[in-house]
């Protein structure tokens, strides 16, 4: 197995030295590709400004003036030019990274990265803080936990549109409870902040931050689960969209209504889905009604919505189907 690590944190850091370790569990084929200096809160920024330098920092490492997407893409297109990596490790972050700190981390950019040139990738984050500032950040809880975590992920397996996000919590590792399975949580409060300073000179800069403080999450999320000394593992995909939002805008903009509209106006068209449903025996008025009144273009994919007013089956997404409404009719109708 070939493996590619790269991280946020810097060729130098602590948790890039642990996440390689990790590696070397699985293979003596490890390439470490990491940014030259520390590129935290990256999240998937690409270099298109300046030109992006690579150092060779000793056999199969390098280290990239650029983000962990940078290192990725050139690891995998320009610097492993013998063969493509197997799997992308990006990590061992210093620090958490779980709820909504997935939409800036470098660490999680580089795992995506993975992702989209096709290379199945896990991102790995080490928790601090939880016990006062000052307490030692518990590295060998990932590098006592990180070989079992990341062994059973491959040996399971998971979509190619997938990342997993591995979360230690800030704990020594006879601390830590169980490892759970975790969907990704939203903080009830905001954390970020900028602190406002001023120079020997008396210029006004700022630094950004992140407060101490806990939300109250439910169970089963990342939060709740880091919060609780466990160790969170959680399925990211890279489509944002909202799901429910995107069915009800249908209705109202975009080629959804126009489709709904244009297939409702068409008498011609909605009389032959009408007698269609008759001969294949749906007979009841409300469900005939129904029918008329709710379109299925409303949740079918773009390209299949001219078949919303046909008898036949409807794919959706994730390999769901929308069955024929003739079989939806006739148990309706029973109903």
């Amino acid at each position: 197995m070939r493996i590619l690590c790269t991280n946020d944190d810097g060729i130098h850091a602590t948790g890039l030295a642990v996440l390689e370790k990790i590696a070397r569990t699985f293979s003596d084929d490890v390439w470490v590709i990491a940014p030259e200096t520390e590129q935290s809160g990256a999240s998937r920024a690409l270099t298109l400004t300046a030109p992006i330098r690579v150092r060779k920092a000793g056999e199969k490492r390098f280290a990239v003036s650029g983000t962990p997407t940078d290192c990725v893409l050139l690891g995998v297109e320009h610097l492993m030019e013998d063969g493509r990596p197997d799997l992308v490790l990006s990590g061992v972050n210093r620090g958490q990274n779980i709820a909504e700190d997935v939409t800036f981390s470098g660490t999680i950019a580089g795992a995506m990265q993975g992702m989209q040139l096709g290379i199945p990738a896990i991102a790995l984050s080490q928790a601090r803080g939880f016990r006062g500032e000052d307490a030692k950040i518990p590295w060998e809880t990932a590098e006592t936990f990180g070989p079992g975590i990341v062994g059973a992920l491959l040996k399971a397996g998971w979509p190619k549109d997938v990342v997993m996000n591995v979360n230690f919590p800030d704990l020594p590792p006879d601390e830590v409870s169980a490892v759970e399975t975790t969907f990704q949580g939203f903080r009830d409060s905001h954390i970020v902040y900028a602190d406002k300073r001023t120079d020997l000179r008396g210029g006004v800069y700022f630094w950004l931050g992140f407060r101490g403080t806990l939300s109250d999450p439910p169970e089963g999320s990342d939060l709740r689960a880091i919060y609780s000394g466990r160790i969170s593992v959680t399925p990211l995909h890279i489509d944002l969209t909202h799901a429910e939002t995107l069915h009800k805008l249908k209705g109202v903009l975009g080629r959804g209504a126009a489709e709904s509209v244009s297939m409702g106006d068409d008498p011609a068209r909605l009389m032959r889905f009408v007698l269609e449903m008759r001969q294949e025996g749906v007979t009841h008025a409300r469900v005939l009604s129904a029918m008329e009144r709710t379109s299925r273009a409303h949740y079918a994919p773009a390209h299949m919505e001219g078949l919303a007013l046909e008898n036949v089956i409807l794919p959706l997404a994730h390999g769901q189907t929308m069955t024929k409404p003739s079989l939806i009719g006739r148990d309706g109708r029973r109903a």
